[in-house]
């Protein structure tokens, strides 16, 4: 973007830098979008505020508009990497831990994070909170269960972590839609 505005800085007049600031928001709001914020996300100061409206005035403030933006997104998709860093030793422990009742502080002292940021990573990552992740991955275990083995229902409900079967069938129709026996009834 540099590069084109520098090619266009001879040529361009008043009007000509407005239409090239009027593309370049037009392309950061969608970059923005893309990655779930909005340019008051970007421009969250009064400084950069100012800048974000008056960049056209000059090519000079159209530079560091770009500067402002390439760095922001640069630090932003740093950012989103590590966190998916983060959440990927979370997720080896749900799926380690499926049969088991997993609490926040176990959670926090197997991957070395505070529970809190722990809830709110997870949500922000997998767009779900903490428990309906794990909800899902036990009810997508036991549906494969009861869909690819012969194992009893209630050894397949235990094998997710449930010792009461009534509670199990009554969970599994809410998540999966119908009830462990009829999900095994399918195949039959």
């Amino acid at each position: 973007i540099q590069r084109r505005l520098n090619d266009l800085e001879n040529q361009l007049d008043a009007e000509g830098l407005k239409r090239f600031y009027h593309d370049f928001m037009q392309a950061l709001s969608g970059m923005a979008d893309t990655d779930g914020l909005t340019l008051s996300d970007l421009f969250d100061r009064p400084d950069l505020t100012e800048l974000s409206l008056n960049a056209y005035r000059s090519v000079e403030e159209m530079r560091r508009l770009i500067d402002y933006a390439g760095s922001f997104f640069e630090t932003h998709m740093t950012t989103l990497s590590d966190r998916k860093k983060q959440v990927d030793p979370i997720i080896r422990y749900f799926r380690s831990h499926i049969s088991e009742d997993i609490r926040r502080s176990d959670i926090s002292k197997a991957v070395y994070l505070s529970p809190n940021y722990i809830s709110r990573l997870f949500h922000s990552e997998m767009k779900l909170s903490r428990k309906d992740y794990i909800l899902k991955e036990k009810m997508n275990l036991a549906r494969s269960l009861l869909q690819t083995t012969k194992l009893p229902i209630s050894v397949i409900a235990v094998k997710v972590g449930y010792t009461n079967f009534s509670y199990f069938s009554q969970v599994y129709k809410r998540v999966i839609g119908n009830s462990p026996a009829a999900e095994r009834g399918r195949d039959t």
